[in-house]
């Protein structure tokens, strides 16, 4: 469970997201400086940096460590390793209005890779599902998911502009997603790539590759993700093992 945010934050990180929407601070802008925050939001200078973190939590502002504080020029997915959610529930808990175009929806053959990791048979099908993931209308990613054929065929007919893959395949089947298992590499952008996510030639992608569990221990789902590199910031929070000396 995420720890509550105290009062005063809360009411900090509020007038800061107003004066944001209300164009006080553009994208690009310097905020003013924490002491100076404190006073026009009338809090603590405590109180102001914990909103200010918050916020760059949540992919609004960025800080630069000799120049301050910034409000970011393009919005930022932020995933943390505790926390299992899909990139409908985690873009709407950070406040964003996802959406999706769908360049594929269909069944197909499984690759060998694709059978071995689902269990399924080599000449088995799959429903691949080909998406353009969106951030309040901004083309965040592109996401290719894979199901098994019979786990929830019913996901063909859902409205996959708003559907949580997630969501569908517990409505439509008795299975529970219980944990997925992450890999992150930076790659080149193809040029199709570039197109769709508006990059530089030369800028990189964020590669994400997925593979989900249901509670029963069988993986149901493949996933693999492009995303922008500026937009994705990905958080763990790691313990070190007791060790003897």
């Amino acid at each position: 469970m995420a720890p509550t945010v105290p009062r005063t934050v809360s009411l900090a990180i509020d007038a800061l997201l107003a004066l944001i929407s209300q164009g006080e601070y553009t994208p690009g802008t310097r905020l003013p400086s924490e002491r100076d925050l404190a006073i026009l939001l009338k809090v603590s200078r405590t109180s102001a940096r914990l909103a200010l973190q918050n916020l760059a939590e949540q992919g609004i502002l960025e800080s630069n460590s000799k120049r301050g504080w910034y409000v970011r020029k393009g919005r930022q997915f932020s995933d943390r390793s505790s926390e299992l959610e899909s990139f409908t529930e985690a873009a709407k808990a950070r406040g964003f209005e996802p959406s999706a175009e769908v360049i594929s929806a269909k069944r197909r053959k499984a690759t060998l890779d694709e059978a071995a990791d689902l269990n399924i048979p080599p000449v088995a099908s799959v429903i691949e599902i080909i998406r353009i993931r969106k951030l309040d209308g901004m083309p965040i990613c592109i996401d290719s998911s894979v199901i098994a054929s019979g786990i929830c065929d019913k996901i063909l007919e859902a409205d996959l502009t708003t559907a949580s893959i997630y969501q569908a395949i517990q409505e439509y089947s008795n299975l529970v997603i219980f944990k997925s298992s992450h890999s992150l590499q930076a790659r080149p952008a193809t040029p199709e790539q570039v197109k769709i996510l508006a990059l530089d030639p030369n800028e990189p992608i964020l590669e994400v590759i997925a593979k989900t569990s249901a509670s029963n221990g069988s993986i149901i789902l493949l996933s693999r993700t492009q995303y922008r590199g500026d937009s994705y910031l990905f958080q763990a929070d790691l313990f070190r093992r007791s060790q003897k000396y």
